[in-house]
Parts: structure tokens; C-alpha cells; sequence
């Protein structure tokens, strides 16, 4: 089943007041947008990641997640890519804490490089 619902929770502090608007629009899911960075920490955010998953399943807002912009997986330089890495797991840990259903993320870019020599460098 298709379901709709728009990126964003506002302050994680008030998930569970977010959530009801969204009930109340007729939206079953939510997008966490980490496109600027992973903003909610596991050490530093445990009773707001618990609160916002015990929201989410309550009101039954399904949940995914938009990871960092900056992610290139192509990228020339070794340091970029394993930043690229640690983002998008960095990602999947707060997904599983959450129990997002999905990490969205672009892979990397062109560059100088075609589309299949691009899709293979981002495959390995």
C-alpha cells in the first residue's frame, strides 16, 4: 500500500505532537530528514529516540529516513568515501534504533566519469 506523508518532524523534542498533526492530515509516514547531517545521536538522544518511536508506532506513522546530501561514493578521494560510509551507517543505526523502514540516499556522483563506469566504482 502507498503511503504519504511529508519529510520532516520538526524538533525531536516534539515527535509525538507532530505525529498527531500529521494523524490528523490523513499522513501515515514520515521522512527524517538527516540531509544535512545525522542530527539525532544514539548517546546523546535516548529518551527522544525511544519517545519518537513509541509515537510512531502508536499513531502508526511508518518512518524512513533521508540520509546527508554529501555522500559520494565516487568521489577520487579515499577520505570521501569512507566519510560517505560512516554516514550512511551512521544513518542505518539511528533506522534500526527507530525502526525506520528505509534509508534513502544518493550513491554519488558522476564526476568526470560515465554512467556505467560511475555505477560500477559506486557498486564496488
Amino acid at each position: 500500500m502507498i503511503q504519504f506523508g511529508p519529510a520532516g518532524m520538526g524538533n525531536i523534542k516534539e515527535s509525538f505532537k507532530t505525529f498527531e498533526n500529521y494523524k490528523k492530515l490523513g499522513f501515515r509516514a514520515c521522512e527524517i530528514p538527516f540531509t544535512y547531517g545525522v542530527y539525532i545521536k544514539e548517546d546523546k538522544h535516548k529518551k527522544e529516540i525511544a519517545e519518537i518511536k513509541e509515537a510512531s508506532k502508536k499513531l502508526g506513522i511508518r518512518l524512513s529516513i533521508h540520509a546527508p546530501y554529501w555522500i559520494n561514493l565516487n568521489s577520487k578521494e579515499r577520505q570521501k568515501i569512507e566519510e560517505s560510509k560512516k554516514r550512511i551507517l551512521d544513518c542505518c543505526k539511528i533506522a534500526d534504533l527507530l525502526d525506520a523502514e528505509y534509508v534513502v540516499f544518493h550513491p554519488g556522483y558522476y564526476g568526470k566519469e560515465d554512467k556505467e563506469k560511475t555505477y560500477q566504482i559506486i557498486k564496488r
